[in-house]
């Protein structure tokens, strides 16, 4: 299907009604095949990433927390329990340093803040001969004004530490510092985060696994099919057990102790379906189509030249037959009456009375070669650049020549 055929014209061979259903046929394929570009383009910028889910097993940071209370409180400890290899008992370390107590209420929500935020070296599964087990942190109440009536102590809000915006705001006091309108639009993100009400004299058992979700970020080039750039969005999800303890202590007190489901990390990165370089594959596949109906049915550019409907469709065939006999008399090639071994024996008369037929025989055969079998039209252009170039010599030279007379 060569769209260049319709500014050339049809073959003198052919009828003309023959390119009249050329021309329709064409057009009906083009207009198909721009409404599928069409539905490609429209398909591509509609179209949302899929998800492709992954797992790795690697070291684990623990959560950040940041607890919220009506009362002021304290976080009393922090201790992480550490099994060495070949040693029965566990080791505690004091992180202590990890921690920020409630610093003063927050006026406009009533609250006092505090946190826990683990430092880079503190990993789950992070070393073999000295293994990280759990995490304890135990939380009392410092207020006078608490009564036993009021069970609800706190509430826990979990981040992944990679994260730690929350935190961040509180440790670094901007969260007291700056206009709850600005605050507010800073952690919107945060509203989605695990959130526990955490009662008083209670042991909580929090155990976790990690997700990492890989975004893609946005940009027009996303959509030709060049390799995005992605931002990592880790967060956590977990689950809180309670279990009542009876202590001596007249202080409100919740421990809580931080645990890994497992190692194992899961990944859900975002990728494209449909990009343009895609959609070009389809549109490519749908011009061969085409390309081979066209061909089925009126004949390659070369070769081939005829198909169904020359030969069997609609009364073609014999319009066909009728013009190929009008413009090329001496088909087929060989003519059995002329007779190249006899031609010796005749006159020169009779020779030249054959020029005429040879003649003819030799235009019917360029004719039916430059129609069907050779494309000369980029042979031509070539031919009339050099016409066009001696053509300029040669009046360079006359002008030559003539100024060289005058002389």
């Amino acid at each position: 299907m060569n769209l260049i055929d319709l500014f050339r014209g049809h073959r003198r061979s052919e009828p003309t009604t023959l390119l009249v259903l050329k021309l329709i046929i064409m057009i009906i394929l083009v207009a198909c095949l721009a409404g599928y570009l069409t539905i490609v383009i429209i398909d591509v910028i509609q179209d949302a990433p899929i998800i492709r889910t992954s797992y790795i097993k690697s070291a684990i940071r623990p959560p950040s927390f940041v607890i919220k209370s009506s009362y002021n409180f304290t976080i009393v400890s922090c201790l992480e329990g550490y099994f060495k290899l070949n040693e029965p008992n566990s080791t505690l370390v004091d992180c202590k340093s990890d921690v920020t107590q409630p610093y003063r209420m927050y006026e406009p929500t009533q609250l006092y803040y505090g946190t826990y935020q683990p430092s880079q070296q503190v990993l789950f599964y992070g070393n073999v001969y000295n293994q990280l087990d759990s995490i304890s942190i135990s939380f009392a109440i410092n207020n006078s004004s608490y009564t036993t009536d009021n069970k609800w102590g706190y509430e826990l809000v979990v981040e992944d530490s990679d994260n730690g915006t929350f935190v961040k705001y509180i440790k670094e006091k901007e969260f007291y510092e700056l206009p709850f309108s600005k605050v507010t639009e800073d952690l919107r993100d945060t509203d989605s985060l695990p959130k526990y009400n955490l009662l008083l004299n209670q042991f909580y058992q929090f155990e976790y696994h990690r997700k990492i979700e890989e975004v893609i970020k946005p940009s027009w080039m996303n959509d030709f099919g060049i390799p995005p750039a992605y931002e990592s969005k880790p967060h956590i999800e977990s689950t809180l057990s309670a279990i009542t303890y009876n202590t001596s202590s007249s202080i409100p007190i919740a421990i809580i102790s931080i645990k890994p489901k497992s190692n194992t990390i899961q990944i859900d990165k975002e990728v494209r379906a449909r990009t343009y370089l895609n959609g070009m594959g389809l549109i490519g596949g749908a011009w061969g189509l085409a390309a081979a109906i066209y061909t089925l049915l009126f004949g390659a550019d070369t070769l081939r030249p005829w198909g169904i409907v020359q030969m069997y469709c609609c009364g073609f065939p014999r319009l066909t037959q009728r013009k190929l006999k009008k413009t090329l008399p001496i088909i087929p090639f060989f003519d059995t009456h002329i007779d190249t071994e006899a031609n010796h024996d005749l006159s020169m008369a009779e020779k030249i009375e054959l020029i005429p037929l040879l003649q003819s025989r030799i235009d019917s055969l360029e004719l039916f070669l430059q129609e069907y079998v050779v494309d000369v039209y980029y042979l031509n252009s070539v031919r009339d650049k050099l016409a066009k170039s001696r053509a300029t010599l040669n009046s360079m030279i006359d002008a030559n020549n003539q100024y060289e007379s005058r002389v």
